[in-house]
């Protein structure tokens, strides 16, 4: 059975975005076929005694259960560079705990902080980021990224970020690139410019 992650962000006490995080993780259940009991997840993580604090990260492994979980200081990552790198498209449509193929892509990343992952001629995600191009005073998020993350959803919902197929010849028309996650959200994001992404 393949186990699933989910990480969500814990800042002064309390537990962020998590009605995206239980939909994606009752998402996950549906499409994996697993059985959570009664009030599962919400239940789980009503019940977790929280640093009062700081920022730190909630890392969920489960499958029909929590297989393990942790909440650990997050230490936030310095990206000031982007290697673009062509590949056929990985399956990461659902938060998987192997991240062999997403680590292998990192791996790419030659003398960069972190890799800009194209497939099909088409701009996705970095390993750990969502990204959205600005243009105009308007911010674009890849329609399908490899992953759709939870800030990524709410965001859009907010009406923060639009969808749109973004082809790497288009990366010109943009202004500049900002990544963000769970972990990172929007007024804390990495912002780029373009100059920033090698390969081109």
């Amino acid at each position: 059975m393949s186990l699933f992650l989910e990480t969500i962000r814990i800042e002064n006490g309390r537990l962020h975005n998590l009605a995206y995080h239980i939909r994606r993780m009752l998402k996950t259940a549906d499409y994996a076929g697993l059985k959570f009991p009664g009030q599962f997840p919400a239940s789980f993580l009503e019940s977790l005694d929280l640093p009062r604090e700081g920022l730190f990260r909630l890392r969920l492994i489960y499958s029909s259960c929590i297989e393990k979980y942790e909440i650990i200081p997050y230490p936030r990552k310095e990206i000031r560079s982007l290697k673009i790198i062509s590949v056929p498209r990985p399956d990461y449509s659902f938060k998987y705990a192997d991240r062999t193929a997403i680590d292998n892509l990192y791996g790419m990343r030659e003398e960069c902080d972190d890799v800009l992952i194209v497939s099909d001629n088409i701009i996705t995600d970095t390993s750990y980021c969502n990204v959205a191009l600005e243009q105009n005073g308007s911010w674009f998020t890849p329609a399908n990224p490899l992953l759709k993350g939870t800030m990524r959803d709410s965001l859009l919902d907010s009406g923060i970020l639009r969808e749109e197929e973004i082809y790497l010849s288009q990366l010109g028309n943009y202004r500049s690139l900002r990544l963000f996650n769970a972990m990172i959200p929007w007024d804390r994001a990495v912002t780029l410019p373009l100059s920033a992404v090698r390969g081109l």
